[in-house]
């Protein structure tokens, strides 16, 4: 019988800093007296490939499938990985080790070890709610409906922020909470005078809505001109009992722009059966520089290896196309010789550029003197 696989992980991907802990879903319920961290830890490393298993603090099973390991904040930029297994078991009567790779043999070391990775980016923004700042959270009527402050634990709502002491939570009745992120962008340089792509936007949340049947409750992002979507409840009501992290990625409009915006909104709603409605709390929104892959590089030139005499020019070929303005023979020649190492810069009579991608540097003939003429 196979035995048991990590099918998700979280966090995953580009993250925030502040990452204290990843968690492993299984595909069938789990033997959780199998684990343990000094044994099915393999490694926990960080950027640079630091080794950090003494970092992890503990570990929780939150459900038979579900396996949380706990480690000291994590703020470094950089690549995260944990790998783990494989003996660790599913439940009985079996107690099967891991088989990670889905083959016929359970508990291959390596192959059914499972390797979960995330990447620390610098966050555009940041809201633990703790305190908020003036400005940056708009209500839209009735905004009575949102409050921000410390959960009390009625009605299905949380009794305690997933960090801090205090939340954003709304009542599940029409009303949109909206994060201007653009005020974001706009009130901090370092955010707007960079290109950023890739922009996602995680958080923290408990909620409890009806089935959209009846009550509507959705999250979405301004790009400037349109609203989008990013996620809307479905025909299955939701009543959260735990904080769960949700993460979405921003459609492409959102790159390189300082106009974004991101609301959760609750409705349409009925009068009949009433949920806890929103939670939010620990919001982030990340993204990544958008870095040019390289300066130009010359990729051929002619002449080159053996040549007869007479030659009156060298020509160089270019990865892309070129800045012609930007050569000048004084600045950009830095030296060109021949035969035993003569100095001949000063034969050079000119140069052209027959498209954006080609140089051709002209220089006086040679006497025919053979020997090595080097640029």
């Amino acid at each position: 019988m196979a035995g048991p696989r990590v099918t998700s992980q979280t966090p995953a991907g580009n993250v925030a800093p502040g990452q204290a802990f990843m968690q492993f879903t299984f595909n069938e319920p789990m033997d959780t007296s199998s684990f343990s961290v000094a044994a099915d830890v393999v490694s926990f490393t960080g950027p640079g490939a630091v080794d950090l298993k003494s970092q992890i603090t503990g570990f929780t099973w939150p459900d038979s499938q579900t396996l949380k390991v706990q480690f000291n904040s994590q703020t470094a930029v950089g690549a995260y990985t944990m790998v783990i297994g494989p003996n660790i078991t599913d439940d009985g009567p079996s107690f099967n080790p891991m088989n990670q790779d889905g083959d016929s043999i359970n508990g291959e070391v390596p192959d059914d070890r499972y390797s979960g990775s995330f990447t620390i980016i610098s966050s555009l923004y940041v809201a633990n709610m703790t305190p908020i700042r003036a400005g940056r959270w708009t209500r839209a009527r009735p905004h009575i409906l949102w409050q921000y402050g410390t959960p009390t634990g009625s009605g299905g709502d949380p009794s305690s922020a997933h960090s801090g002491a205090n939340v954003n939570r709304l009542q599940p009745q029409r009303a949109v909470c909206q994060q201007h992120v653009g005020d974001a962008v706009c009130h901090h340089a370092r955010v707007q005078h960079r290109r950023l792509h890739h922009i996602k936007l995680g958080y923290w949340r408990w909620l409890g809505v009806e089935s959209s049947s009846y009550d509507h409750a959705s999250v979405q992002v301004w790009d400037g001109s349109t609203w989008t979507t990013l996620w809307a409840n479905s025909t299955t009501s939701i009543a959260d009992t735990a904080w769960s992290y949700q993460e979405y990625a921003l459609p492409t409009s959102a790159n390189n722009n300082s106009q974004v915006k991101i609301r959760w909104g609750m409705g349409t709603t009925d009068g009949s059966v009433t949920y806890c409605g929103w939670n939010i709390d620990d919001v982030t929104v990340t993204g990544t520089s958008i870095v040019h892959s390289g300066g130009p590089a010359v990729t051929g030139q002619t002449p080159t290896g053996s040549s007869p005499p007479g030659r009156l020019m060298c020509s160089f070929t270019f990865s892309e196309p070129m800045d012609t303005s930007s050569f000048a023979v004084a600045a950009d020649v830095v030296s060109f010789t021949g035969p035993g190492g003569v100095d001949v810069k000063s034969q050079i009579t000119g140069f052209t550029w027959p498209d954006s991608q080609t140089l051709k540097v002209q220089f006086n003939a040679h006497d025919g003197r053979r020997g090595l003429h080097h640029w």
